[in-house]
């Protein structure tokens, strides 16, 4: 009697902690999944703008900026989606190859060469292909 109390206990155990973890995933958003697509679209776009001076464009930089933080303030409200955010803040430092990044320097030298343009774009893509695929990985 006392061995089938034990299997039934253990039994109990791994469905609560089966349950616990199929409740502890990430769940795919098309709203957050739409943003990054939204975002990454204008940021290149604004980024083939960098050949001309910084001024020009600053309006759009502003707006960019604050629908980027839009972008991460939603991510970081969703549940389970540390490594979403985690993304969005290495797109966001300013030191680093990253859109921020390139904007920083943007408005620093005033106007960026074409290759260094082209260049920055590939990482910033790669960048928001890995927020993309991050949440369209969910289920």
């Amino acid at each position: 009697m006392k061995a089938i109390c034990m299997k039934i206990s253990s039994l109990a155990m791994v469905v609560i902690i089966v349950a616990g973890c199929s409740f502890s995933s990430a769940v795919f958003n098309q709203r957050a999944y739409e943003q990054s697509v939204s975002l990454k679209v204008d940021a290149l776009l604004l980024m083939d703008k960098a050949t001309g001076p910084f001024e020009w464009s600053k309006p759009d930089v502003d707006a960019i900026k604050l629908e980027f933080a839009k972008a991460y303030e939603y991510a970081k409200g969703l549940p389970h989606n540390e490594e979403t955010v985690a993304q969005y803040n290495i797109m966001m430092d300013t030191t680093k190859a990253s859109f921020f990044g390139f904007l920083t320097r943007w408005e620093s030298e005033g106007k960026l060469g074409a290759a260094f343009v082209t260049n920055s774009k590939a990482v910033v893509s790669d960048q928001f292909d890995r927020i993309m695929a991050l949440e369209s990985g969910k289920e």
